[in-house]
């Protein structure tokens, strides 16, 4: 009975084992549990007399991500912002940095279609949202996106 006490002692032990190191491996490094991802709640969109389109958001970034937003501003060559997840505030370990009151302005046109609303947008990696949509003189369209990356 003693052997048979401590191989059950010892497999408790080792299962115990295992789902420590386990938690203490997604605690350092979670985007092994959630993936990479990029998400934005939109808290306002606002048209000012300029013709300034201001999107006012949150955003929350995974480690070793980076996010890419494209536009085609009227009828000019396109435009993009790029930034990863070491640019932004620092937070605990390697778990997502969030970013509070960001705000993003576009010149806005007649021929641009805003494709977002208010409320929440979670893109993964691979993955990509369109947000506004421009149509062109030759009556195609042009789209706006962000994007995410692992960061290279």
């Amino acid at each position: 009975m003693p052997r048979q006490k401590n191989a059950i002692l010892w497999a408790i032990a080792v299962v115990l084992s295992i789902l420590i190191a386990l938690g203490l491996v997604l605690l350092l490094h979670p985007v092994l549990l959630m993936g990479r991802y990029y998400e934005f709640t939109v808290k306002k969109v606002d048209l000012d007399d300029d013709g300034m389109l201001i999107i006012t958001y949150d955003e929350s970034l995974t480690y070793d991500t980076e996010v890419i937003w494209r536009w085609r501003p009227r009828m000019s060559k396109a435009e993009s912002i790029r930034y990863s997840w070491d640019q932004k505030p620092s937070g605990f370990l390697r778990w997502p940095r969030r970013d509070r009151d960001r705000t993003i302005g576009f010149r806005w046109s007649p021929n641009q279609r805003l494709l977002l609303k208010e409320g929440t947008y979670r893109i993964r990696s691979g993955e990509w949202l369109q947000f506004i949509e421009t149509t062109l003189p030759d009556g195609k369209t042009w789209p706006s996106e962000i994007s995410v990356e692992p960061k290279p």
